[in-house]
């Protein structure tokens, strides 16, 4: 047996949680049976070519909130104003 850690929203974890309890589950046992599942071909991870943009956005913008370079917007008004003023 191994630790997998994964970072999740915790609302996300929360709602997850408690679903699966209702369910008799716990959240290791959803992940088991969801790896095991997709190893064995029963789910399909598809990106389309939209969706290989959007990872590797999600990517960038991940190394930029690391190393202390991503923009940060206190607004929605904020953002507009620098997204219409380029």
């Amino acid at each position: 047996m191994t630790t997998l850690t994964i970072n999740l929203d915790e609302q996300i974890k929360s709602q997850a949680q408690q679903k699966v309890k209702k369910e008799g589950l716990t959240l290791t046992a959803l992940i088991s049976r969801f790896l095991k599942e997709y190893l064995r071909g029963e789910w399909e991870l598809r990106l389309t070519p939209h969706g290989k943009e959007v990872l590797e956005a999600s990517r960038e913008l991940d190394e930029e909130i690391a190393n202390g370079t991503a923009k940060v917007y206190n607004s929605a008004e904020e953002l507009t104003r620098d997204v219409l003023s380029e």
